[in-house]
């Protein structure tokens, strides 16, 4: 699940305690000093997960990744027209692995 704040991660099905998210990963999102756009962000986080989930198959390093390129996305004034990987891939090794503490 993701919102604005960051998403949250269960390892297998969502719980069916009432408070689901005691149970979750949360990854923050990544700041972004002025958001252009929300639009297709969430789209642009989905495709950056798959991507990444594909190439490492490492669940955390796609999760990260897909922080990233929703940060790049909202913070780009062209983003609905697709974010641009070069910039993408700049912040995403700024960050890896130093998030997570990995």
């Amino acid at each position: 699940m993701h919102d604005e704040r960051g998403c949250w991660v269960w390892d297998g099905g969502l719980p069916e305690n009432p408070d689901q998210f005691s149970e979750a990963e949360y990854f923050p999102s990544m700041h972004v000093p002025r958001v252009c756009s929300t639009i297709g962000a969430g789209d642009a986080m989905h495709a950056g997960f798959l991507k990444e989930w594909v190439n490492s198959e490492c669940l955390h390093r796609a999760i990260v990744y897909s922080q990233v390129v929703a940060a790049v996305s909202v913070g780009s004034e062209k983003a609905t027209h697709g974010v641009d990987a070069d910039t993408v891939d700049s912040k995403f090794s700024q960050v890896w692995p130093k998030s997570r503490g990995m």
